[in-house]
C-alpha cells in the first residue's frame, strides 16, 4: 500500500514495487480485511469519509505515471490477489506501465523472507527497477 501511495505522492520516484500491497482500500474495507483495519486506519467507511479513501487508496490515485511492479502470492489469505489484479487492470486501462507477478503456492509473508525462493522475484524486480545487474 505505502509503496503505491508514495508513488502517487512523490513525483521524483523512478517507480514502485508493491509486495502484497492493499492497492484498493475501499475493496479492503468491503472485504473486512484484518477485522476492519482499513476502517480503523481511515477513521471511517468509504461512505463516511470518502475524501480520505480517495487520497489514501492507491487505486484511486491512478494513473501513477511511473512503472509499478506488483508481487503477490496467489494463495495470500490476508490480502487477496484479486486486489492486485484489479489494480493492474485499472492501471493498464489508464496507460500506466504495470507488471503483476502472481506467485503460485505463495501466501502473504513469503515475499519478505530472503530465505524463501519467492525472494528471488523480489530481488529481480528491485534490480530491474534500479537498473542494476
Amino acid at each position: 500500500h505505502l509503496a503505491l501511495w508514495l508513488g502517487a505522492e512523490l513525483s521524483w520516484l523512478q517507480g514502485v514495487i508493491s509486495l502484497a500491497g492493499v492497492a484498493d482500500l475501499a475493496q479492503a474495507h468491503q472485504l473486512n480485511l484484518s477485522r476492519g483495519i482499513v476502517r480503523e486506519f481511515l477513521a471511517g467507511t468509504p461512505d463516511e469519509v470518502p475524501e480520505r479513501y480517495r487520497l489514501a487508496s492507491p487505486i484511486a490515485r491512478i494513473p501513477l505515471k511511473r512503472p509499478a511492479v506488483l508481487i503477490h502470492g496467489e494463495n495470500d489469505n490476508i490480502v487477496p490477489i484479486t486486489i492486485a489484479r484489479a489494480y493492474e487492470k485499472a492501471a493498464r486501462a489508464a496507460g500506466d506501465n504495470v507488471e503483476l507477478h502472481a506467485l503460485p503456492d505463495t501466501g502473504h509473508f513469503e515475499l519478505i523472507d530472503p530465505e524463501k525462493p519467492q525472494w528471488a522475484t523480489v530481488e529481480r524486480a528491485v534490480r530491474k527497477m534500479l537498473r542494476v545487474s
